[in-house]
């Protein structure tokens, strides 16, 4: 009777997660093993589906970083800045490291002629070699070719989960915003309400001057910002002379740079650009912008959902500016440009903003 109960017991519990195991590969709902729509991929979870992504997507151009760059629209990625095949594959809150690991995935299975870029502070204050730990470390086991160890993919329950609601939204909701790979890994649609210049005031009244307040100051240092760029962005760049890299500066709001300033760490970042500058100059595949002294950008605070966030819209202008090869740092304005934006900080009245209507 015991054996025949454990016989029993082995037999559903190895049919149950055969069927797990065959519901996760049929679905495939992180994109591990093909792109052939059976069912409608949902982005979400980009730490788990660019692994995928990279794999089994047919591209050659890139929209990467951070959620500074999830607002990029595909299409008009193809037609401002001509990329012919470009996808997505930015990581909210992503450290460096996390860059350079997605980024070498995606060179290892396609020629990429087009990388955009930004080059956002906050991913270069980790150590280096460090993936972002605050909304989920990149999963290894799914950038590798190592069949074996996918059984952490097929047999987990999260992928379950992710297979039904894949399911869910291809039956129920295929015009939701997340199922359209042009719009993919956007936040735009859930923070419309919260743009203003009233609401951001208001938000750095009370809480955005304690903004990342753990981010202590040695984290800030220039050694460790310049020591994540050699280590995780620069050997791409000198490994990769066939693509054309567009590295930017997101426009943060003058009130992120105020708050850089008060916290002592705004000299680092100078130092810092104009490191990156005499770094990259020496790559002619390399095009470097600045676009946080656009005045019309950074103190119009309704651009903006809190103090680093801006809209939508200004994505698409960069896109614009960027084709027009406007705010190009070069050799002639790179000390310009720092010291205008330290000039901006300084000018720069709050009390002006708090009567302007939205």
């Amino acid at each position: 009777m015991g054996k025949s109960w454990i016989k029993l017991f082995v037999f559903f519990v190895t049919l149950f997660l055969s069927v797990a195991a065959g519901l996760n590969v049929f679905v495939d709902p992180l994109q591990q093993y093909k792109n052939i729509n059976i069912v409608q991929p949902v982005y979400l979870n980009a730490r788990y589906l660019n692994a995928g992504i990279a794999k089994s997507y047919d591209y050659d151009s890139l929209v990467i970083g951070t959620s500074m760059s999830e607002n990029f629209l595909l299409n008009a990625v193809t037609t401002e800045l001509g990329f012919q095949k470009p996808i997505k594959m930015t990581v909210s809150g992503a450290s460096v490291h996390d860059i350079n690991k997605v980024l070498k995935t995606a060179y290892k299975y396609n020629n990429i002629n087009n990388v955009l870029y930004d080059i956002h502070y906050y991913s270069y204050t980790g150590d280096v070699g460090e993936f972002s730990k605050g909304k989920g470390s990149l999963p290894e086991y799914l950038y590798d070719d190592n069949l074996i160890n996918d059984y952490q993919y097929l047999l987990n329950v999260d992928t379950i989960k992710l297979s039904f609601r894949a399911l869910k939204f291809s039956l129920f909701d295929d015009e939701n915003i997340i199922l359209d790979k042009n719009h993919m890994y956007q936040w735009q649609h859930l923070f419309e309400n919260s743009f203003g210049t009233k609401k951001l005031i208001k938000a750095w009244d009370k809480r955005a001057k304690d903004y990342n307040v753990t981010l202590i100051k040695s984290q800030n240092s220039f050694e460790k910002l310049r020591n994540n760029f050699d280590t995780n962005i620069l050997p791409i760049v000198k490994a990769h002379p066939e693509t054309t890299f567009y590295f930017y500066y997101p426009p943060y709001s003058i009130l992120k740079y105020k708050q850089f300033k008060n916290r002592g760490w705004f000299i680092n970042i100078l130092l810092f650009k104009k490191y990156l500058f005499t770094a990259l100059s020496k790559y002619s595949n390399v095009k470097l912008y600045d676009f946080q002294t656009a005045k019309e950008i950074t103190h119009n605070l309704k651009n903006y959902r809190d103090i680093s966030h801006y809209h939508q819209k200004t994505n698409q202008w960069m896109l614009q500016e960027i084709k027009k090869d406007n705010f190009r740092v070069t050799s002639e304005n790179v000390e310009k440009t720092n010291k205008e934006i330290s000039a901006q900080i300084n000018d720069f009245n709050l009390s002006n903003q708090r009567g302007i209507s939205e």
